[in-house]
């Protein structure tokens, strides 16, 4: 999933709280692809379709639609992804 900025853009959505909403069982998986930043991520099981703020998309194509340093963050995060 990505955030789609106002310029048109698209980055990884970051930030205090979770784009979706989470459970209190959901699996929180803490990784840090930003350096001394703490980063959690989870696994959601259906599409979000009800915010045009956000965008699904497969990991492939999500790096056609963000920058270089992004996609880097990201394939370290992904690898730890089917681990959960």
């Amino acid at each position: 999933m990505l955030e789609k900025l106002p310029d048109g853009t698209y980055t990884i959505p970051y930030g205090e709280n979770a784009p979706t909403e989470t459970k209190p069982w959901t699996n929180m998986m803490n990784v840090s692809p930003l350096g001394d930043t703490a980063v959690c991520t989870y696994s959601i099981d259906h599409p979000v379709t009800d915010n045009p703020r956000y965008e699904m998309c497969g990991l492939r194509q999500s790096y056609y639609k963000i920058t270089v340093s992004q996609g880097r963050k990201m394939r370290r995060t992904a690898v730890l992804g089917p681990e959960h």
